[in-house]
């Protein structure tokens, strides 16, 4: 089997390569900046005599880590930072579940349709800023504009791509 790379292939690449310096800068912004604003020193002070019961002569994390937002740390929070650093998990984290599949489906579409790839991986990207801010301002409701336009387009170019190999190879 032989594969054709279109000319058109390394803007695939680009907006792939866009795709993954976002998931990497969301992550800075919004799990960085939510344990920041958090997980401060003197919210950390209240593990102290616990964490050196466990682990004599070290200081609990800054930043709370290992917590993600169900952990021991979140628990203590107040209920309005609880959420508020649970969608910036959430956010991040969900980025990077779907990463591998987002870029497989551009991937494979850009070699069958490679201009309309490009438009869906910008377009993605896009999205993608604006289902952040919306969650991580307004909560997980207000997610769904960027969840939709940026993943459906994706899905659509994934399953018209899959039918035209399949309609392609089969013939």
């Amino acid at each position: 089997m032989e594969i054709f790379v279109p000319k058109e292939f390394p803007l695939v690449l680009l907006a792939c390569a866009l795709i993954c310096a976002e998931c990497v800068v969301i992550g800075v912004i919004s799990a960085i900046g939510a344990r920041s604003t958090h997980f401060t020193e003197q919210f950390m002070q209240q593990f102290q005599a616990e964490h050196q019961k466990a682990f004599p002569e070290t200081k609990a994390a800054t930043l709370g880590h290992p917590d993600a937002g169900d952990g021991r740390y979140s628990e203590k929070l107040p209920y309005k930072s609880w959420v508020e650093f649970n969608n910036s998990m959430r956010v991040h984290q969900n980025f990077v579940e779907y990463l591998p599949v987002i870029l497989a489906l551009i991937l494979i579409g850009g070699l069958i349709y490679p201009k309309c790839a490009v438009a869906v991986g910008f377009n993605f990207a896009l999205c993608r800023g604006i289902y952040t801010v919306m969650y991580m301002k307004l909560g997980s409701d207000a997610r769904y504009i960027g969840a939709i336009g940026g993943t459906g387009p994706v899905f659509a170019l994934g399953l018209s791509s899959f039918v035209s190999l399949v309609f392609q190879y089969s013939i």
